[in-house]
C-alpha cells in the first residue's frame, strides 16, 4: 500500500498491506505525479467536469472530473464523450452492425439516426470523484 500526503508526495509507506493506523515506515521516492497514472497519450487527453446525473449507475457524478482520451479505438461497451447535435453527452456506448445506440442508467437509450449529428470525442478512461 502506498500512502501519499497531498503536501509533500514524495514519501511512500513502506508496507505491504492496508493497516487502520498510520506506518513509521517511509522511504524517500520519486513524487507522485497523477498523470503518470492516468495519461496515456499526453496529447491526445483533456479533463472534462460532468454537469448531471445521468450515468450515476457507472459512477459517474454530476462535479465528478472525467478523463478523456481521444487516441483509443472505440468500441461497443465503452463510456465515450460525444458531441450529439451540438451537445457534448457522456454514455455508454453500444455498437451494433452500422447502428449506434447511447445508453445511460435511467433506461433511456439514443438511438443515433441519420438525421443526428454525432461525433465520437474520446474514451473516458478515468473519472476523478471528490467522497463527501
Amino acid at each position: 500500500m502506498e500512502i501519499y500526503n497531498a503536501k509533500n508526495s514524495d514519501y511512500q509507506a513502506d508496507n505491504d498491506g492496508a493497516s487502520v493506523g498510520f506506518t513509521n515506515s517511509v522511504r524517500k521516492e520519486r513524487p507522485l505525479d497523477l498523470n503518470d497514472y492516468i495519461v496515456h497519450h499526453p496529447d491526445s487527453t483533456f479533463f472534462m467536469r460532468v454537469k448531471g446525473s445521468s450515468m450515476s449507475e457507472y459512477r459517474i457524478y454530476d462535479g465528478d472530473i472525467l478523463v478523456v482520451d481521444r487516441a483509443p479505438v472505440i468500441k461497443s461497451g465503452m463510456i465515450i464523450l460525444g458531441i450529439l447535435n451540438s451537445a457534448f453527452v457522456v454514455k455508454k456506448i453500444e455498437l451494433q452492425d452500422k447502428n449506434i445506440k447511447l445508453l445511460s442508467d435511467d433506461c433511456s437509450e439514443i438511438v443515433i439516426t441519420e438525421q443526428d449529428q454525432f461525433e465520437i470525442w474520446g474514451q473516458v478512461l478515468y473519472t476523478i470523484h471528490k467522497h463527501s
